[in-house]
């Protein structure tokens, strides 16, 4: 049971910037021992202490958030299809990094099953 399109989704409470810079730090070591260096173009505009928006132009993976959290170094929140997370390690990940989660082809913002802090919390 979701909310309607009329009600916004409640905001998140902030991420805990230590949780946030270990599993950041976690993600960055698997990346290192199994991928090539990340390189972010132009990270001088996004510089400043301002929020900005980053989209991804390709279809959606948690993949993809994971190398935009590893990438910079300032907070990223990622806004993730809650049908990527799955699993045992994801929906930690999810967690601990901040991500909102959102059903995609309803619009809504799911209430069970979800990773965002602004929900009940999962019994683990």
């Amino acid at each position: 049971m979701g909310m309607s399109l009329d009600t916004p989704p409640p905001i998140p409470a902030s991420t805990n910037p230590v949780l946030y810079r270990f599993w950041r730090g976690v993600i960055r070591l698997w990346f290192a021992l199994t991928f090539r260096k990340i390189r972010v173009f132009h990270e001088e505009r996004l510089k400043g202490p301002d929020p900005a928006i980053l989209l991804v132009s390709h279809p959606e993976s948690f993949l993809d958030a994971l190398i935009l959290v590893a990438g910079f170094e300032r907070l990223v929140r990622c806004l993730v299809p809650a049908g990527l997370i799955q699993g045992l390690l994801q929906p930690l990940l999810a967690r601990g990094l901040g991500m909102i989660s959102f059903l995609p082809k309803t619009g809504s913002w799911p209430l069970k099953g979800a990773v965002p802090s602004w929900q009940e919390r999962p019994p683990w």
